[in-house]
Parts: structure tokens; sequence; C-alpha cells
């Protein structure tokens, strides 16, 4: 009985592997109405960064400075809302920094790549987007997941863009600096 047991979960894991989707999501808990979050301050350089849907937030920080507009959301500097979601980003964070990677870029600028599901993490540390598209294909699965974690920053610049295709949704899109 254990035997069959045992090969069972064995096959069901060479199954799970050879499938190749992954689609485990974060918890985002009250942050979920947030397209920006940060604990200490948000920096808007240069031209004016437009934030379509969500709100942007800082908690315990108060600092959102620089050239921005926040089209369908709300500004929520150390408000009760940016607190709960300051708790919540916590643990949301922990889960997706803590994810195993399963795709290590050896260059830490993604400019030009198409990249399907997956956690990706870089050598570096750093992670940039410049001023190009990075693509990201749902290979077909709406329920499809990227995690990008880096140790310590992330940057983009102006004209950057992430292209979702064949499925992919920008709420399954997870960055954890």
């Amino acid at each position: 009985m254990n035997s069959i047991l045992i090969i069972n979960l064995i096959l069901i894991l060479i199954i799970l592997l050879v499938d190749g989707t992954f689609e485990t999501s974060i918890d985002l808990g009250s942050c979920s109405t947030f397209a920006i979050m940060a604990g200490t301050a948000v920096s808007f350089d240069g031209v004016q960064t437009t934030i379509s849907i969500g709100s942007v937030g800082v908690s315990p920080g108060t600092a959102i400075t620089g050239n921005y507009v926040v089209n369908d959301g709300t500004v929520e500097d150390n408000s009760a809302g940016a607190i709960q979601c300051s708790t919540d980003n916590i643990v949301a964070y922990n889960q997706a920094s803590t994810m195993v990677c399963s795709n290590q870029l050896s260059n830490s600028d993604l400019t030009g790549l198409t990249l399907q599901p997956g956690v990706y993490c870089t050598v570096s540390g750093l992670m940039s987007i410049s001023a190009a598209t990075v693509t990201l294909d749902g290979l077909g699965d709406v329920n499809a997941v990227w995690i990008f974690q880096t140790a310590s920053t992330l940057i983009t610049s102006t004209g950057t863009s992430i292209n979702l295709i064949n499925g992919a949704k920008a709420n399954n899109v997870f960055w954890a600096v």
C-alpha cells in the first residue's frame, strides 16, 4: 500500500514537472487595489508617470514625490489603507521572495526578452528594463504567474513596457524587490 502511494506521488510530481506551467499566485490581501506600494518612499523621476489603474501608497514612510498622475485610484500617504497594506505587503513579499528561483538570469537587463511563467532572479541582485519591451507569454494559460526576485533594485526607463500575450494577465505578475 505504501509503495503504491509513493509511486502515485512520484507520478504526480513528474506530471507537474513535465507540464511546466507555473500557477502559484501571491495573496496580496488589502494590497490588491494598489498599483504601487512602498515602505519608505515612492519617487517618480523624469517625465510624467501615469498610473492607469490602482492606488499608490507608502507606509510607514510618507514620501510620494515627482511627476505622476493617478487615473483610477488614490494616493495613500500613510493612511489607514496604506498601513493595512503595509502589513499585508510584508506577508506577500515574504511569500514571493522565498519561492525557489527556477530561472536564474545571467544578465540583469530584461530588455527584449520573451519570458514564460515562472520565478526569475538575477545573479547581481539588480533587474532593469531599458526603454524597451519585455514580453510575458502565458502559453494560453490565463492563470500563468511570473515572479521576479531582486535583492536590491528594479530600474525602468522612459518607454519601458511589458507586453502580455497568450493569456498573460497583469494581476499575475509580481515583483519582489
